[in-house]
C-alpha cells in the first residue's frame, strides 16, 4: 500500500490556536470603562462559568451555528449580553455586549497559546516530511476570521520544513 502524502491540515483558531487577548473578563470591563462605568474583575471572572454554560448549551441545542456568521455572532452577542446583565447593567446589556463583541474582531485582541509556534512548525517537519513539496499547507478556520482577515474567511500560512 501506498504512504499517504499529507499535503494540509486545517485547525480551528479559537481557544485552539488563539486566545482572547487580554481575556474575556478583562474586555467586559474594558467596555464598561469606556462607558464610564465600574465593576470589579473579580466579579466578572466569577461569571465566566455561566458564559461557558450559555455558550455549551447553545451548542447543544444546534451545533452548526458555526456555519453562519450571524448565527455565531449571535451567540457571542448573547454571552456576553448574560454576563452584563449578571453584573445589573440589564437595559444597556445588548449594547455593551456588541460592543465587547466588536472588541474580539480586531485582531490585536487574540494571541497565539505560547505553544502554537514551536507546535506547529515542529508538526509541519514530521508530518510534512513525506510530502513531495518543500512546504505544507497549514490553515486556521475560524467565523472569527472573517473580521480579522476580512479579505477572506479562510486564512492560511505556509510554515518552512
Amino acid at each position: 500500500m501506498k504512504p499517504q502524502v499529507i499535503e494540509a491540515v486545517f485547525f480551528d483558531v479559537g481557544n485552539t490556536i488563539l486566545r482572547p487577548f487580554p481575556g474575556v473578563p478583562w474586555v467586559c470591563q474594558d467596555v464598561l470603562a469606556r462607558a464610564g462605568l465600574t465593576s470589579d474583575i473579580d466579579e466578572i471572572e466569577r461569571l465566566m462559568p455561566l458564559a461557558d454554560k450559555y455558550y455549551e448549551d447553545s451548542y447543544d441545542a444546534d451545533d452548526t451555528f458555526w456555519t453562519d456568521h450571524d448565527r455565531a455572532t449571535e451567540i457571542w452577542v448573547g454571552m456576553y449580553a448574560l454576563i452584563y446583565r449578571e453584573l445589573g447593567f440589564k437595559e444597556d446589556a445588548q449594547q455593551f455586549a456588541r460592543q465587547a463583541y466588536d472588541q474580539f474582531e480586531r485582531a490585536d485582541r487574540w494571541r497565539a497559546y505560547d505553544d502554537v509556534g514551536p507546535g506547529l512548525r515542529r508538526f509541519v517537519r514530521e508530518v510534512f516530511a513525506s510530502a513531495s513539496s518543500p512546504t505544507g499547507i497549514c490553515g486556521c478556520a475560524s467565523c472569527w476570521l472573517i473580521s480579522i482577515c476580512p479579505t477572506t474567511s479562510r486564512s492560511s500560512f505556509v510554515l518552512p520544513r
